[in-house]
């Protein structure tokens, strides 16, 4: 019987946490795709101040959320989100228009397909 009740508040506790990260989840991918027109539109505009802050406020949505991720998304895509958004930065403001708006388009792929990502892996609970 100890067993079973054990048993069944893991999972309780299991399914707790996936909801919450799935809604932690999503509310980031709504939230950081919403900052990208701005950062976008700040850059055509040569805006540096926007742009700065709008780039501060997408690295900040991201150190806010990301943590949840490492639950059910493999560390490697996490990598790639994080240098992609740091490339995104970086060419902004070097003016570098083609990288700029190539780095941009792959940004919001991967976070727009990360919900999709998420999956068990075993090897990064560990």
């Amino acid at each position: 019987m100890k067993t079973f009740l054990l048993t069944t508040g893991l999972l309780v506790v299991i399914i707790v946490v996936v909801i919450i990260q799935s809604v932690q989840m999503h509310s980031f991918k709504d939230e950081f795709l919403d900052l990208l027109p701005t950062l976008t539109q700040a850059y055509e505009q040569n805006h540096s101040e926007k742009f700065h802050e709008t780039s501060e406020k997408l690295q900040q949505t991201w150190e806010n959320h990301h943590t949840w991720f490492s639950l059910t998304v493999d560390s490697r895509t996490i990598e790639d989100i994080e240098l992609s958004l740091k490339r995104t930065v970086k060419y902004g403001q070097m003016r570098d228009t083609f990288d700029f708006y190539a780095e941009k388009i792959n940004l919001e792929g991967m976070i727009t397909r990360l919900p999709k990502r998420e999956g068990a892996y075993l090897k990064e609970l560990l």
